[in-house]
């Protein structure tokens, strides 16, 4: 998708581009350029940095990387003052290059193909983190399992207790409109926040009537020892 506001630049740019092996589509701004890109698959943008209707190039780029991460980015510009602007984009901003004008097609096709290239690369190191984080997630959730099990085996009233304020916690999370990263983490809290009654007696915790002063004392010390343990 070429984002382009010369028309001159532009007709250059597909016909260039379509007789290397591109099926080139153009836009005039970055208005357009968002639009076309809900309607139809591209692999990748080549846009200009200066573009009329109120957004430049590199605030269509974080634009670009919130809505269409998948697609290659690489900024062209031709103002010698717009080149460390350009540069930002590409290290800060998630641009996959930058050309600066003119340029040959042969280098343009070029650095489209480079920039197609390392965009997949980057999804893939994405893909990996997320299957990483996915895979400590899932062992903190076994060991939070297990830790669970042994406290219901000990206390079967705090297997009760500890499922209600569960189920309460993730109502809230869910009425306060919290994302999902952070109701895994309430949700793991609710669960273990009694956890500490695994360093209780049993004679305490089962114990019939009232407790004394010194059984109180032991009682309170559940939440410190809970939070050594998680």
């Amino acid at each position: 998708l070429i984002v382009e506001d010369d028309p001159d630049q532009s007709r250059a740019l597909l016909y260039g581009l379509g007789r290397e092996g591109f099926l080139p589509s153009a836009v005039e701004n970055a208005h357009a350029a968002l639009l076309k890109l809900r309607l139809e698959l591209f692999d990748v943008v080549l846009c200009d940095l200066n573009l009329p209707g109120g957004m430049r190039g590199d605030e269509f780029l974080r634009r670009l990387r919130s809505e269409h991460p998948a697609v290659a980015f690489v900024m062209y510009t031709g103002d010698g003052h717009d080149v460390p602007t350009a540069v930002r984009a590409t290290l800060e901003q998630g641009a996959d290059g930058y050309l600066v004008k003119p340029s040959t097609i042969a280098a343009i096709s070029t650095h489209l193909v480079s920039a197609i290239h390392r965009r997949g690369r980057e999804l893939e190191r994405d893909r990996q983190v997320r299957m990483a984080e996915k895979g400590q997630f899932e062992a903190v959730y076994r060991t939070q399992r297990v830790l669970v099990r042994a406290m219901e085996t000990k206390d079967m009233y705090t297997r009760r207790h500890s499922a209600k304020v569960t189920l309460c916690t993730m109502i809230m999370a869910r009425t306060m409109g919290l994302d999902r990263p952070r109701m895994r983490v309430l949700k793991a809290a609710a669960m273990l926040h009694d956890i500490g009654k695994i360093a209780v007696p049993l004679t305490i915790l089962h114990k019939e009537g009232s407790l004394n002063d010194a059984e109180w004392e032991i009682i309170k010390k559940h939440t410190v020892d809970g939070a050594q343990i998680v």
